[in-house]
């Protein structure tokens, strides 16, 4: 039977699967089998050779023209046919599979055709030996076979394995400061200046410049300020000397019917973000996120389908950068529930200090940070110069010879024990050394001072144990001593 005649599938057609096979082995592997090509024999063995291979590496690893070649030369030997099977493997690497979101859904459909024909043959020998439970199980088990197939496949060789990802070095929107692929809380007081630094970063993204000597790569910029007036948006514009280019948008209560802020604890208003997001992959600021839901705030329920309106923003191309408040202490990084501070990738805590008679704007990385170095420290001062006639003109102006005061290397060190106790509850003082690589006595004073502060809890362990938590963690807990692995001594 000629291969035309086989099949409705023609055999430019089985060549560029045999291609695709050799090619995309990961999604063709569970799909077809050597079998399906018949009329064929040398693409059946060719078939068979890469679906031999491929059982045994990566699928993730695609097996070259030449080791193809010398596979089959050890499988066929001195076969007559010999010189068509080395012509047919060149030809198959060199098929351009430009279309090969067509060519998997037409592979669906003729492996299927494949499985439900040989099951007939088969099944025409059981009706002829009257085994007819045998006709029913071999359709139902053609039935399952075919249902699996391809995309919705069922079988363990088609989940995700490691190896199929290469290592990725982080992409940078602003060096060292806005990975690309986070989400990012920006975090301080009234007045630290948390939305003058947004709309800073927000210029140097659109335009592609710099921010303090930290370079910008181009992208769109939508700025959610769902209580910033107009007036005060004009000001800030004003004195930053900024004309913002088409990249950047801007949505509050005053914007527009249709553009009304999208709140992100109602799905519609999410759904409508991820629209956004998923074409043009903007930074989207949202400015505060207090105002961008309705629960309450110290409930961490309340909190968590705004942590997963960000992080599907996040999946879908978008960095989601929070704007938020601290709590009165000003310890930690978001009022109420510490939900969200817990779930982005960098938290950072943005306060004022006085250096040399002046107000600097600090911008620190404390150590829970999921991306890059926690040494992070950027000292700033917001500049208003006066203009003859105009309104001042702003700028923020690095202060690199600016050095932390005794009292600020404590508070962040505090602040470091608190991050580790907060995402280890119930660690003992020996656990925080080890991890922090601090000294008994330093933790010791530390976790004192956090527990003075209202920050930290402590309770009994086991044998002369004390157990530490954030305070919120707690609140109505009660501790499983037996299933704890720590050690029966120490502070």
């Amino acid at each position: 039977m000629a291969v035309e005649n086989a099949y409705p599938w023609g055999a430019g057609f089985q060549m560029r699967l045999l291609a695709l096979l050799a090619q995309e082995p990961k999604n063709m592997f569970d799909l077809i089998e050597p079998q399906y090509f018949t009329g064929n024999p040398i693409y059946v063995e060719i078939a068979r050779v890469l679906k031999g291979v491929y059982a045994k590496v990566s699928k993730g690893t695609q097996i070259s023209r030449h080791s193809l070649i010398e596979l089959l030369r050890a499988s066929v030997g001195k076969d007559d046919a010999w010189p068509v099977y080395k012509e047919t493997v060149k030809r198959l690497y060199k098929i351009p599979l430009s279309d090969k979101e067509i060519l998997f859904t037409q592979a669906r459909e003729f492996a299927k055709e494949a499985r439900y024909r040989n099951a007939l043959e088969l099944g025409e020998k059981y009706v002829t030996g009257r085994q007819y439970d045998k006709v029913h199980q071999l359709l139902d088990e053609t039935r399952a076979a075919v249902n699996g197939a391809g995309a919705e496949a069922v079988k363990w060789s088609l989940l995700p394995h490691p190896r199929d990802f290469p290592f990725k070095e982080i992409e940078w929107t602003i060096d060292t400061i806005l990975p690309t692929d986070a989400v990012i809380v920006l975090s301080g007081v009234e007045g630290v200046g948390k939305t003058l630094q947004a709309l800073s970063w927000a210029r140097a993204i659109t335009e592609g410049t710099e921010f303090l000597g930290y370079q910008a790569w181009p992208r769109k910029v939508l700025y959610n300020g769902i209580d910033m007036s107009r007036t005060n948006l004009g000001n800030y514009l004003r004195m930053m000397r900024w004309d913002p280019d088409d990249d950047f948008r801007f949505i509050s209560q005053w914007t527009g019917e249709g553009f009304t802020p999208s709140m992100l604890d109602d799905p519609a208003g999410v759904a409508w973000l991820c629209k956004y997001a998923k074409k043009y992959k903007p930074v989207m600021f949202f400015d505060t996120v207090r105002d961008y839901f309705s629960g309450e705030e110290n409930s961490s329920t309340d909190w968590k389908p705004i942590a997963d309106a960000a992080r599907e923003l996040r999946s879908l191309g978008a960095t989601p950068v929070l704007l938020a408040h601290p709590d009165k202490s000003g310890k930690f990084t978001v009022r109420g529930s510490h939900l969200i501070a817990q779930k982005a990738d960098i938290p950072y805590i943005v306060r004022k200090e006085r250096w040399k008679d002046r107000e600097l704007c600090v911008l620190q990385c404390p150590s829970k940070n999921r991306v890059g170095s926690t040494a992070f420290t950027l000292a700033m001062e917001m500049q208003f110069i006066p203009m003859p006639n105009d309104t001042p003109y702003f700028r923020f102006r690095e202060r690199p010879d600016w050095k932390p005061g005794k009292m600020s290397n404590r508070e962040g060190e505090l602040d470091s024990v608190v991050a580790y106790v907060e995402e280890h509850p119930d660690c003992a003082q020996k656990q925080i050394e080890d991890a922090l690589h601090m000294g008994g006595r330093k933790v010791k004073e530390l976790v004192a001072a956090g527990e003075e502060e209202g920050r930290l809890h402590r309770e009994k362990g086991p044998g002369k144990t004390w157990l530490w938590s954030t305070a919120d963690d707690a609140r109505g807990k009660v501790v499983d001593f037996d299933a704890l692995d720590i050690p029966a001594s120490g502070t």
